[in-house]
């Protein structure tokens, strides 16, 4: 080999040395930022299924209201059916009472088909 076959042989080599050690530099750098992006999301997926839960819970306290609420319907319904009728006032005015809450009821769904 001739010297300058050598000299750039060897600036070859060095020249793809120092490409190596930049790259290396540059993630040595920029790792920990990865790192903390990373991080981040764990975060915020784990922010984000508590928040999940917490709406289920308020939906199942929702549910269990309202099945809650159509319960003290019924009780209602009967109570109004068990009264009677003293006068025609007052017929009129049960009778529309129980006319709504039965009509409340048929629309609301029951425990059995939301459960």
């Amino acid at each position: 080999m001739t010297d300058t076959a050598l000299l750039l042989g060897l600036a070859r080599e060095s020249v793809g040395g120092v490409l190596a050690l930049l790259m290396l530099l540059m993630v040595w750098r920029w790792l920990p930022r990865f790192h903390a992006a990373f991080e981040q999301h764990n975060a915020n997926s784990q922010r984000m299924a508590e928040a999940v839960e917490m709406s289920a819970e308020a939906v199942k306290q929702s549910v269990q209201a309202a099945q809650q609420t159509a319960e003290t319907s019924d009780s209602v319904l009967i109570a109004v059916r068990a009264m009677g009728v003293e006068t025609d006032s007052q017929g009129k005015r049960l009778a529309r009472m129980e006319n709504l809450l039965a009509e409340t009821l048929r629309r609301m769904p029951s425990g059995e088909e939301e459960a």
